[in-house]
């Protein structure tokens, strides 16, 4: 029934999806996508839109792509199901610790940025006040500090930067000012 595979694929992705995001967010402290725009969603997680969405994907999934899927996993002999079963496996759990790991080294690299950040933040301020008791060039001390800061991290944003291109849509609260500025960064070089 078409009916109901549309209906439960929408409420089965649906759920998954905000789940999935939900807990994403709360263990690498980055929004992976973000609904907060679109007419009714819950938490930028879901929204309407993407729900009907899953529906129609989920007809599809049943209707079209799983019976040619189907016919491939039909022609595997019977001795090499296993063998496959196995690599299939170890690929998925191979790319899941790879995706995880790197969502963490984000998470990490970010916090990282921060603390740095605002290590460096009071640094400024110090530097600000020793050139006022020295009567001193503020603005040769400032872009001293700035070199300091440029070479401190231009490896870190090298990195976050490698890992939001390949996600794009990543978003922290925690860390929103950070990511602006790397992507500030990444289309003044392009």
């Amino acid at each position: 029934n078409l009916i109901l595979v549309f209906l439960f694929g929408m409420i089965a992705a649906t759920v998954l999806e905000y789940f999935t995001g939900t807990v994403m967010e709360r263990l690498f402290h980055v929004r992976y996508w973000d609904y907060s725009k679109e007419f009714l969603n819950l938490n930028g997680h879901i929204c309407l839109k993407c729900s009907i969405a899953w529906g129609f994907f989920s007809i599809l999934l049943v209707r079209i792509i799983h019976l040619r899927v189907e016919k491939l996993v039909f022609l595997i002999p019977e001795q090499m199901e296993h063998i496959v079963t196995v690599v299939l496996t170890l690929i998925i759990v191979s790319d899941f610790t790879v995706s995880f790991y790197e969502a963490m080294d984000l998470r990490r690299l970010l916090d990282s940025l921060l603390a740095g950040n605002e290590e460096l933040l009071k640094l400024h301020e110090q530097l600000e006040g020793i050139a006022a008791l020295m009567n001193e060039d503020k603005e040769l001390i400032k872009a001293a500090f700035d070199d300091r800061l440029d070479h401190l991290n231009k490896r870190t944003y090298k990195l976050v930067e490698s890992i939001l291109k390949r996600n794009p849509g990543a978003a922290s609260r925690r860390h929103k000012q950070t990511l602006q500025q790397i992507r500030e960064q990444i289309k003044e070089r392009l």
